[in-house]
């Protein structure tokens, strides 16, 4: 019979240990959670034909010389002593025209708008995909919102499909 060594018994002790403490980290550290484009609300829904909400995401199309937003809201878990903490946000979009654009996006905290940017101009007819850097891990007190600003052009229709926003919490 083999006898086991004080060394394999200390590593695997190490090893336990380490196991518990990595499997005991808050359920939403480093954890992305994603709303399918299909569970945003467009603002004003008389500016759009076609308005689908489908199992993949949002699919509709914008009327020529109007803007619009469609909006998201991010569940956040928040325990009593803890505020989550968010630094990047992913987005996923397509458009069908160069005559419209998906122009900004603004994110908020509860109804503080805590940063705006300007969308990065994305070619017609492919999807694009971004990724918002906060800079910082920054609290979340109230929930995270996140706001999609569309515009169509005087020469016709804009469809626009949003297929999927995700935060990461830290």
């Amino acid at each position: 019979m083999k006898k086991i060594s004080l060394n394999s018994v200390t590593l695997a002790l190490v090893m336990l240990i380490a196991g518990t403490i990595w499997m005991s980290a808050p359920a939403h550290a480093f954890t992305w959670v994603s709303m399918q484009g299909g569970s945003g609300k467009v603002e004003i829904p008389e500016n759009t034909t076609g308005l689908r909400y489908k199992g993949w995401g949002l699919d509709f199309s914008q009327k020529p010389n109007l803007t619009n937003w469609v909006h998201y809201q991010i569940p956040t878990t928040r325990s009593s002593s803890i505020s989550p903490k968010v630094r990047y946000i992913y987005l996923e979009y397509y458009k069908s025209t160069h005559i419209g654009k998906i122009a900004a996006f603004h994110i908020y905290d509860g109804r503080v708008k805590i940063q705006e940017i300007d969308a990065p101009a994305n070619t017609a007819g492919s999807w694009a995909t971004m990724v918002i850097d906060l800079g910082e891990p920054r609290s979340i007190s109230k929930g995270v919102g996140v706001s999609i600003y569309v515009t169509s052009g005087a020469g016709g229709y804009t469809n626009f499909e949003i297929g999927n926003v995700k935060v990461r919490f830290e």
